[in-house]
Order: C-alpha cells, then sequence, then structure tokens
C-alpha cells in the first residue's frame, strides 16, 4: 500500500544523518563521542569543525558556524531552506514535501526544472538522427553506450532554436530557461545558447543538473562552453564529475585533476575512478576548498604540450595556497589522458600517476643548465608565495635547495620577500580577545537549561530573573524557559524544531557541542553571580547619577534614600567579589 501522507520536516531529518551527510564533503575522523574534520566555511590546519552524531548538530570552534542538517546544506550549498528541502529528501530516496499554501516552492526551481529538461532533451537528440555525428565521434573515441547513459552525455542540434521550441511544447516557458542560461537574447529574438555541441550535464551530489557543458563539434571556438553564472551555478565553485567520483577521492586519498570532460569520463570507463575535471576552465580556490574535504594529495595530469604545462603550473598554485600537497603527471607530447589511456591502458597510466614527480621536481625535469635552473628556481619561489603555513613552505624551500644547489638561507630570503613577510618570522594571524565573561555566563546557563540532569527550580527561577542582552542567548533561554513554564523539557531536536533564528540555532550547536562543566553548582553560580554583577554594577552607576542630580537640587530627602540604596548595593556586590552573596535581588528604592 502506498504511503499518502505527506513528507515533513521531521521525515527528511529523521532520514539524514548529520554526520553521513556532512562526510559528503568533509573528512570526518571520530574523536569521543564526536567527529572532527576542518572546517568547510573558513581556512583552517587544525580540525574544530564538531559533528554530533547524539545532537545530530555541527559546530565550528574557529568561525562560530553551527547548527543542524539543513542549515548545513543551505550554508554549504547556497540554497535556500525549500531548497534544502528537496535536497535532502532526494538523497533520503524521500518525495520532496508539497509546498504549503503561501507557496514554499523554491524561487530557484524553474532553473532547476530547465536544466533537467535540456539535459534530457539533448540526451534524446544524442540518438535521434539529428545525433549520428555526435554519437559517432563518441564511439570513435572508445564510450560505451553504458558509459554514455552513466554520464547523462548528449547533443545539443545546430538550429537556432530546437530547446526553445520543445521547451514551449512542454509548457516550459523563456523565463526558465533564461534563468538557466540555456537561451540567450539577440537582434532575431531568442536563441538556443549551446548548438551543435556534445553536452555535458554537471550534477550535484543528490544527482540534480546544476548546469550543462559543451564540447564543440568541428573547429569553432570556443572548444568548452559552460552554462553562465546562475541562481544555482557558480562556475568557479564546481568540478566536473564530482558527484560520481567522490567517494573514490576519499578512499584512495587522492585525486586526479584532468581539464576535460571527455578526460574523466574515459579514465572512468578504464576503471581510473578519483578523477575530477575543471571543465575547461582555470581552477578557482573555491574549487580547490571543496575538494580538500576529500583529499589534501592531487596529481595533475593535463595535455602532454606546452599549453597543459602552463595550465598545470597554474593549477598547482591555487592547490598549493590552498593546503595541497601537489604533484604532476608527465604526458608524452601531444598526448592527452584521453587517448594515453585508451592506447597504453589503465595499468600503464596508473604506473605514470604513481610515479609522478612532485612540483619541484616537475619544475626542474628539463633545467640541465644554468639559464634554465634559474628560471625554475625563480617558477618554484613564486609557487611558495602562495603558501602562507611558514612550516610547509620551509620543507618546500629545503626540498629545493636540494634540487637547485642554492643555500638554504638565500632561498628562505628570497621566498621572505615574495611573501612579503619579515625574514625568518613566521607568519602570525590576529590575537583572539579576551571572551566577553557577561556573554560566556549568558551561553553558560543556556547550556544548564538544554543538558543539565536535574534542573533546581530556585536556579531556575534566577534564570528566568536574569537579563539576557546576547539576541541568540536571548531567543533561545525564552524557548527552553516557555517550555519549562509548560511543564515540558526541551531536547536540542525540539528546540531545532521551534527555532527560525540562524544566529540562535548556531548557539544551540555551540552549547550542545561544548565539553560538560566539571562542578556544575559552583559554575552556575559563577554565572548567576557574573550576570548579578553587570547589573549592579550598572545601578550603581546609575545610583551615583540621581545622587549628583539630588545635590544639585538641593533635595536632602532624596539625597539620603538614594545613600541608603548605593550602600545596600555596594553591599550586595562586595558580597559577591568575596563570594558571601546569595544572589538575592536588593529591595526597590
Amino acid at each position: 500500500m502506498v504511503d499518502s501522507r505527506e513528507t515533513t520536516v521531521e521525515d527528511i531529518r529523521a532520514r539524514n544523518d548529520i554526520v553521513e551527510v556532512i562526510s559528503e564533503f568533509v573528512r570526518l575522523r571520530k574523536a569521543g563521542r564526536s567527529f572532527k574534520g576542518l572546517c568547510p566555511f573558513h581556512k583552517e590546519k587544525t580540525p574544530s569543525f564538531v559533528v554530533n552524531p547524539e545532537r545530530q548538530m555541527y559546530h565550528c570552534f574557529g568561525c562560530g558556524v553551527g547548527g543542524d542538517v539543513f542549515s548545513f546544506i543551505m550554508d554549504h550549498e547556497k540554497l535556500d531552506f525549500p531548497e534544502a528541502l528537496r535536497y535532502l529528501a532526494e538523497r533520503a530516496g524521500l518525495p520532496p514535501p508539497r509546498a504549503r499554501a503561501g507557496g514554499q516552492t523554491s524561487k530557484n526551481d524553474p532553473a532547476y526544472r530547465a536544466n533537467e529538461f535540456a539535459a534530457r532533451f539533448f540526451q534524446e537528440q544524442l540518438k535521434s538522427p539529428a545525433g549520428k555525428q555526435a554519437l559517432s565521434y563518441l564511439r570513435k573515441r572508445g564510450l560505451s553506450p553504458e558509459v554514455i547513459a552513466l554520464f547523462q552525455i548528449g547533443f545539443a542540434p545546430p538550429g537556432w532554436n530546437d530547446l526553445l521550441n520543445a521547451a514551449a511544447r512542454e509548457g516550459l516557458g523563456t523565463e526558465a530557461l533564461a534563468m538557466a542560461g540555456l537561451v540567450g537574447k539577440g537582434e532575431r529574438g531568442w536563441y538556443d545558447r549551446f548548438r551543435n555541441r556534445i553536452m555535458f550535464p554537471i550534477l550535484e551530489v543528490t544527482g540534480r543538473v546544476v548546469g550543462l557543458g559543451g564540447r564543440v563539434l568541428g573547429d569553432q571556438e570556443p572548444k568548452y562552453l559552460n552554462s553562465p553564472e546562475t541562481p544555482v551555478f557558480r562556475k568557479g565553485a564546481h568540478l566536473y564529475g564530482l558527484n560520481w567520483t567522490r567517494g573514490e577521492i576519499g578512499r584512495e586519498d587522492r585525486a586526479l585533476l584532468v581539464e576535460g570532460y571527455l578526460d574523466l569520463v574515459a579514465l572512468k570507463q578504464y576503471g581510473i575512478e578519483n578523477v575530477v575535471a575543471s571543465m575547461g576552465t582555470a581552477l578557482t580556490s573555491e574549487a580547490a576548498r571543496r575538494l580538500s574535504r576529500l583529499s589534501k594529495r592531487v596529481t595533475i595530469v593535463n595535455d602532454g604540450d606546452e599549453a597543459g604545462r602552463k595550465a598545470a603550473v597554474r593549477s598547482a598554485e591555487v592547490l598549493l595556497a590552498e593546503g595541497f600537497r601537489v604533484h604532476v603527471a608527465v604526458l608524452p607530447a601531444g598526448t592527452d589522458p584521453d587517448s594515453y589511456v585508451r592506447s597504453s591502458g589503465a595499468e600503464v597510466f596508473r604506473r605514470l600517476v604513481r610515479d609522478a614527480p612532485g612540483i619541484v621536481n616537475f619544475l626542474f625535469r628539463e633545467a640541465d643548465d644554468y639559464e634554465s635552473r634559474e628560471k625554475a628556481t625563480r617558477e618554484v619561489l613564486n609557487l611558495f608565495s602562495r603558501i602562507d603555513d611558514p612550516i610547509r613552505r620551509g620543507w618546500y624551500v629545503k626540498e629545493l635547495a636540494e634540487r637547485s644547489g642554492l643555500d638554504e638561507k638565500v632561498l628562505q630570503r628570497a621566498a621572505a620577500r615574495k611573501t612579503g613577510l619579515p625574514r625568518n618570522t613566521p607568519a602570525s594571524g590576529p590575537r583572539k580577545s579576551s571572551a566577553d565573561g557577561a556573554l560566556q555566563a549568558e551561553r553558560g546557563l543556556v547550556k544548564y537549561l538544554l543538558d543539565a540532569e536535574m534542573l533546581e527550580p530556585e536556579v531556575v527561577e534566577r534564570i528566568r530573573s536574569c537579563e539576557f542582552r546576547d539576541a541568540a542567548s536571548h531567543r533561545l533561554a525564552g524557548v527552553l524557559l516557555d517550555a519549562l513554564k509548560e511543564g515540558h523539557r526541551l531536547t536540542a531536536t525540539e528546540v531545532v524544531s521551534r527555532l527560525q533564528d540562524r544566529d540562535a540555532l548556531a548557539l544551540l550547536a555551540a552549547v550542545s557541542l561544548k565539553e560538560d562543566i566539571v562542578d556544575e553548582a559552583k559554575q552556575i553560580r559563577d554565572y548567576l553571580s557574573h550576570l548579578r554583577k553587570r547589573e549592579l554594577r550598572e545601578r550603581i552607576t546609575e545610583t551615583k547619577g540621581e545622587m549628583r542630580e539630588a545635590e544639585r537640587r538641593e533635595d536632602e530627602e532624596a539625597l539620603r534614600r538614594l545613600q541608603v540604596h548605593y550602600l545596600d548595593l555596594m553591599a550586595e556586590i562586595k558580597g559577591l567579589v568575596t563570594g558571601l552573596g546569595n544572589f538575592e535581588r536588593s529591595s526597590g528604592r
């Protein structure tokens, strides 16, 4: 019997374990009851990103981001909430939630629908008489029907508006096609952007089409044409094939970086699966960071000509800056990864990759005289200028000294000039200021309300009387205290379902994943004391001002009353400072 019940947010949350989801983007390692990895939202060298399977929450103790599985997908994939719902529903094999009254469909849905329609249309065209030449070309390149189907390869016919007309017949408007970057407008009206090209859909990890890339049939330029920037596709953020190969990259702990779609497809057909392609465009830092979550080791496999060499150096510069260890496979002149694996076979190709030199040896491999060695040395130093970690840079300088024969100290000084750092001085970041005690107290009390095994009624009432000035702490404490007033204690998961505030959600993750307090009773007293002292100091300052005003007015009765109140406040704060106070509020004036 088919379940007709509508998919709910909680259904989707329950079917998407946060550790499994985040592991698709971040390499996580077990650390006690949680998992740790390098934060995907800021650059760091020491893991401070924590994922807790019990809480189903994540938090970075470096940059402060945090939340649940939905907020992670929203932030990481740059999706709005309805898109994240659909993304995770599809990942779990659930039907996406129906749009709520008032319209909960994603604003980007038209672009997704247009891309998916275009991918299907191009696949159909490849099988039609119009695609005969394209299909023949693919088969000459050795691609099997199975691999063509796996990568959903298609063909854009040469007509001016074939896709436009087909979309109109299916009720898909020009606006949606334009939103996805599939059509343009010229003097003759709207036209198909992709014409007479072999088409490669670009997919996100759930298999949803976010863009397309086309390789020309013939000699016209450009050879590769990708979807433009759209609401669902950022060229600089994507690497072709990552949705198919990410698992193998993680298992091998190495990625092979190639330039073209067909290079990746051919290698995949020969069983070499830890491959990504830069889609014929320059590698960006954002794409490199995305790859770094799977592995920090890359072997660049470009065409065996001077253009391929230059492209490899450009990619190496980006990769080194992002902390990768870089090797470069040297292909014979006139070959590319596709032709080489077809002519030599998978085992020979694997051996070539296994023996690939590191970036220093690659640049020195043909340096056999003074001038070429000097050129290679300067080229390597230029690459090293992008490495901000002084230890990593030092190891590379040592390797360069051994390879070039130059004195290591000379190279260190040259590297220091390149990076703009003082000589022999390690790079250092800005010092963190000391944490605000009141903010820590507010967050500590939120953690108590959330985690304490037994809540003391007297302590809860004191917390209820506290003034929470941090907006996220105020929101969280309010949700927890309101539930307690109703006689119900909320779990972290239940709090998540009640929150619409992203800052409060990040704070919930932070306090949830923070280590338990060793001496809870003492720490809670300290927190309450800190907030009470903040309030008392402000009231003392206020009372001093009122006393000066009473003196100015010569109002002796008001002055005496204020002086008594001032002494009471001073006595209470003194008791708190010396540990003698009982946190009772002083009486009103």
